[in-house]
């Protein structure tokens, strides 16, 4: 299924807007035309990364790199990232839930409560 960027959840941090930026890999910069680089290195492919990043506060979601020989590649390559971008809150929800029990019981409250820092 093709993820949009319309599609995209605001930023956790700030709430900022989500955008998808595609970049070579080899070549350090920005690929803002990839069916152009694509037809001068149709042989060989053209080693990209793509990741969604947040405009305000640069927050920054999993870069997910291939190397991509049609547009179509580009296509889905895309769409992983910005999966990535959307599917970043529920990763480790696992981890955070089994961790609740030991931060419910405060245990550093009660080593640094007024009544504890006082005993002699």
């Amino acid at each position: 299924m093709k993820t949009k960027a319309t599609d995209l959840t605001p930023c956790p941090f700030c709430a900022g807007p989500p955008v998808t930026f595609l970049r070579d890999i080899i070549g350090r910069k920005p690929l803002y035309w990839p069916e152009q680089r694509l037809s001068e290195d149709a042989d060989e492919g053209l080693f990209v990364g793509v990741y969604v990043f947040c405009h305000e506060c640069g927050a920054q979601g999993e870069e997910v790199q291939e190397v991509v020989y049609t547009e179509k590649d580009v296509a889905e390559l895309i769409d992983n990232a910005r999966n990535a971008w959307i599917g970043r809150d529920e990763r480790h929800r696992d981890l955070f839930e089994s961790s609740k029990p030991v931060n419910e019981d405060d245990h550093l409250d009660k080593y640094f409560s007024k009544e504890a820092a006082c005993k002699p």
